[in-house]
């Protein structure tokens, strides 16, 4: 016998920096064998020439624990609609007005019962309780990652956020410091107090508009929430992840941190890369940060290209429906659009088959560094001998044009709808099993599991 259960035969194996023809063996959940000419010897053989084989895309992200619909709902659809874009892992935030510690088993059983793939958590501390809480989720539940959303005028945008002020801030940063590795912040860093003002005057000037919301955030205000936020990470050490980089701005003072030693990592997400504040969509599409300019766009991919910005999550937010929108942005309650299935077509249409990247890159951006980053390193994120066999099968001869029916949403509005992407995942493995062929779901629900994250060496 051979090892192996499987082989993927023939395929272009991209690691974050190189790509090789080579085969891979899997055996059980795990990857035990990428060489050339691995035996069969009654394996199970899928024949992938002409194929690229990507690492199972990492999306740090999501908010499938939020909704309109119980998280017990959420994670099956929204697992769904994430594997169909060659996601294999990923995390959601939750947010909770009392101690985690009273919710998180609840949480944990739920993804191991309904998942698809393997799922973790970032709570949102927005409380002294919750701060003084850490060492305890991440000594009994794995819990390593933490969101803060600092400031203080917060719940005037968003009444579920708990903004904090800069001592909770403070206090936590260092608490989390003290934990050790994994152990991170993750940031919003925007600053919040100048949009209620420049809102008011939008209303005032009759402005009801979508740009009017892109407007009510101008650029200044990442780059201020950017710079405080470093300056918080550089003076406490504390490692700290920016979600949502939106401007070149802030792409560009994330990297001169990171590069002088600042514990700093930036990510960007695939509506940053590809729309403006010039396009038009319904209300609902509204999004925080703002979309920006064609420049920024531009900017962000070569950050990516650059290592500036060195992870792409999607800030995916579920069951978003037309109906939901008025012909007021003001009005209208929600915002933002499921994208995490979105990651990885975008990186390789429009990056890779457009130039603006290479392959490395992809397998960089979309998995590895984000596994290295939240403790899953090397587990995750990576083609080599002990991980977990989580692989797409990239089709570069496809064309697929987008709609919620090709990417399984449950929501019936994408951004991406009507664009054509080139190549698409012909199938998708997640620790070895074959969760989706040819954009049909085979994996069935509870076959996902939780992270957990142990302590580890430094990152």
């Amino acid at each position: 016998m051979s090892g192996y259960d499987r082989v993927l035969r023939g395929g272009r194996v991209v690691t974050s920096t190189s790509v090789i023809d080579a085969d891979v063996g899997i055996a059980g959940e795990r990857i035990v064998a990428v060489a050339r000419a691995l035996p069969a010897n009654g394996a199970t053989v899928l024949d992938i020439t002409g194929k690229i084989l990507l690492p199972g895309g990492i999306d740090p992200h999501t908010h499938i624990a939020y909704g309109q619909r119980p998280f017990s709902q959420n994670i099956r659809s929204e697992t769904e609609s994430m594997a169909v874009g060659g996601i294999t892992s990923g995390f959601s935030f939750v947010g909770r007005k009392d101690p985690y510690s009273q919710h998180l088993p609840d949480l944990i059983a739920t993804v191991e019962q309904q998942s698809l793939l393997d799922i973790g958590f970032h709570p949102i501390v927005g409380r002294p309780e919750q701060e003084a809480e850490l060492p305890k989720l991440f000594s009994d539940h794995g819990v390593a990652t933490f969101k803060f959303y600092p400031a203080t005028r917060a719940q005037e945008i968003y009444p579920e956020v708990w903004g904090i002020d800069d001592g909770l801030f403070y206090l936590a940063l260092q608490r989390i410091r003290e934990m050790g590795a994994p152990a991170s912040a993750l940031v919003h860093a925007e600053n919040w107090e100048v949009h209620p003002y420049l809102r008011e005057e939008l209303i005032r000037a009759g402005r009801t508009d979508q740009a009017a919301y892109c407007e009510s955030r101008p650029r200044f205000c990442e780059e201020d929430g950017i710079l405080r936020t470093l300056h918080f990470a550089e003076r406490l050490g504390c490692p700290t992840y920016v979600v949502h980089v939106s401007t070149a701005e802030g792409a560009r003072l994330i990297g001169e941190a990171a590069r002088r030693g600042v514990p700093v990592i930036g990510e960007t997400c695939p509506q940053y890369l590809c729309f403006t504040q010039d396009d038009r969509f319904e209300v609902i599409a509204r999004v925080n940060p703002p979309l920006r300019s064609r420049s920024d766009n531009d900017a962000l991919w070569q950050a990516l290209a650059r290592g500036d910005i060195r992870c792409m999550g999607s800030d995916h937010i579920p069951n978003r429906t037309k109906s939901m929108a008025t012909d007021n942005v003001w009005t209208t309650k929600v915002g933002g659009y499921p994208g995490s299935g979105v990651i990885l077509p975008v990186l390789m249409s429009e990056g890779v088959h457009r130039g603006r990247i290479d392959l490395p890159t992809v397998a960089r951006v979309a998995s590895e560094n984000a596994a290295r980053w939240f403790g899953l390193y090397p587990r995750k994120g990576a083609i080599l001998p002990g991980a977990d066999a989580d692989l797409v099968v990239w089709d570069p001869s496809l064309e697929v044009t987008y709609s919620p029916e090709v990417g399984h949403l449950s929501s019936d509005f994408s951004w991406f709808t009507g664009r054509t992407f080139h190549g698409w995942p012909s199938h998708v493995f997640r620790r070895g099993e074959l969760v989706v062929e040819h954009n049909e779901l085979r994996a069935k629900p509870g076959s996902g599991r939780y992270l957990r994250r142990p302590l580890s060496p430094a990152r």
